[in-house]
């Protein structure tokens, strides 16, 4: 090997080493210590006289509730997912109980009012910077949504409205009622109710609601969650967690 294709060789190994320490190193976790102030990062999260979830529930707290670390559990608990300790905390009213590390955190989370007025709003996905191919449109409206589903060819193909539970790093939208275009759902339905097969189906491009059918099957199994993220004082809402401003999806707000 000559010196020069050495060199490139161990330049490209220590750039390779530097931007995996650059882009891949995760920060430590920041702990919480006794007497400090901490804020709900949950909704309705049930305060119990116990740190387990055997505990009876006390009462529930909402986002962005203010309260104070009085005691950690001696043991951490692992539920759906996540490893962390319990706390004891205490409030300005002198409730008192326990709360599991997920819903904690340091920083001022906003209250549940806050959230749905930052979120209010409509939200275009699209394939493009442009909104001329638009695959998703949700409108956003204190606790509920409306979210239009479309298809290049015929246009609008479900229409579904639900409810919106919020939390500080995301939503969760609960489908409600769904109306579709019979193409799209045809074979989600029992044999019994499977219309024909036919050009019909399709039809002609439409955005109008009046081409969709009442349909019971919601098409999903659990709420779509969504996430928050702002860049640039405008806020997206991408249905993965390891978003970034420099990637904005398919999302476009006018």
């Amino acid at each position: 090997m000559s010196l020069k294709k050495s060199s490139q060789t161990v330049l490209y190994v220590l750039l390779t080493v530097l931007m995996s320490f650059l882009f891949c190193k995760k920060e430590a976790p920041v702990e919480i210590k006794v007497g400090d102030t901490v804020y709900l990062s949950g909704d309705k999260v049930r305060l119990r006289n116990g740190p387990s979830t055997k505990s009876a529930a006390v009462t529930e707290f909402r986002l962005g509730d203010k309260m104070q670390i009085a005691e950690i559990s001696a043991e951490t608990d692992t539920i759906g997912g996540v490893t962390t300790y319990w706390y004891k905390i205490q409030t300005d009213k002198k409730n008192s109980g326990w709360i599991f590390g997920k819903f904690v955190s340091l920083k001022t989370v906003d209250t549940v009012e806050a959230t749905k007025k930052k979120l209010k709003g409509t939200y275009y996905y699209c394939k493009s910077k442009e909104k001329n191919d638009c695959t998703h449109i949700l409108e956003i409206n204190g606790n509920k949504y409306e979210h239009k589903l479309f298809d290049t060819n015929i246009g609008i193909t479900d229409y579904y409205t639900g409810t919106v539970s919020y939390s500080s790093k995301h939503i969760l939208l609960t489908p409600k009622t769904r109306i579709a275009r019979y193409a799209f759902y045809q074979y989600s339905l029992p044999y019994e109710q499977q219309y024909d097969y036919d050009a019909y189906a399709y039809g002609t491009y439409s955005e109008d609601l009046s081409t969709l059918s009442e349909i019971d099957n919601l098409g999903m199994d659990e709420p779509w969650k969504l996430y928050i993220l702002t860049c640039n004082e405008k806020i997206f809402l991408p249905n993965f967690a390891n978003g970034n401003c420099g990637n904005t999806f398919y999302s476009y707000y006018p």
